[in-house]
């Protein structure tokens, strides 16, 4: 018993020399300044996207009724919001806290994006809501 408890204490030590944490984003607020309002009530759901852009293509305007945040696998996006036109860039390896509740799109370049997006929401609320 001895034995196994000092295995897993140096199978933990070498995990823990290797172990590497680096925060990307941590924010109260979407990209746009605006506050986070409550979560959606219910059920909560967690989802997970992975979305693969194409080079010079805009994605439809949308809006997201639950909080999320995309982190950019590759390449790069900018995100502009519909009712000022503001935009913002992003480039592998950065999040972006989006917008709940406010129409914007994303569009590419001259080369894809690959997006890996967490939707924090709830039980049977749409991720994307259509304009």
């Amino acid at each position: 018993m001895a034995a196994l408890f000092m295995c897993n204490s140096v199978i933990a030590a070498e995990i823990q020399t290797e172990l590497k944490v680096e925060p990307v984003l941590r924010s109260f607020n979407a990209w746009d300044g605006r506050s986070y309002a409550k979560y959606p009530g219910g059920k909560p759901e967690l989802s997970v996207m992975r979305f693969v852009i194409p080079a010079n293509t805009a994605l439809p305007w949308h809006s997201n009724p639950v909080p999320n945040v995309a982190y950019i696998l590759s390449g790069e996006i900018t995100v502009e919001k519909q009712t000022t036109g503001e935009t913002m860039h992003l480039k592998q390896g950065q999040a972006l806290p989006e917008m709940v509740h406010s129409v914007h799109r994303g569009y590419t370049g001259n080369s894809p994006a690959e997006l890996i997006v967490f939707y924090a929401g709830g039980e049977g609320i749409p991720l994307v809501e259509q304009q």
